[in-house]
């Protein structure tokens, strides 16, 4: 029974019941009022939990995308060191061959 079937309740009856109706429709109204509580309660966790998770996802899929980036930048750093090195050992190839040659053409 709803709160306003239980007024209309209320003008039809005598003013003991009456009484009695209006302490049951307060009550009424009072549990109604708490149940809209706890689901906006309740909408609420729901929506933090929401959020927390998906703050906990992104997080994972900054760390792996931060651990990839540092793993392709230290095989770059490699890759750079290498090409330094080869670089400089071809240098260091070529200037000892125009050594030669100039010691040969003295």
């Amino acid at each position: 029974m709803s709160t306003e079937e239980c007024k209309k309740l209320d003008n039809e009856v005598s003013p003991e019941e009456s009484d009695k109706l209006s302490t049951v429709v307060k009550t009424m109204s009072t549990i109604e009022n708490e149940l809209h509580s706890k689901d906006s309660i309740d909408a609420a966790y729901d929506i933090v939990s929401t959020v927390d998770s998906l703050l906990e996802q992104l997080s994972h899929k900054f760390e792996n995308l931060s651990t990839e980036i540092l793993e392709k930048m230290d095989k770059m750093t490699k890759q750079l060191d290498a090409l330094e090195t080869s670089l400089n050992e071809m240098m260091a190839e070529n200037h000892s061959t125009k050594m030669g040659k100039e010691i040969d053409e003295f």
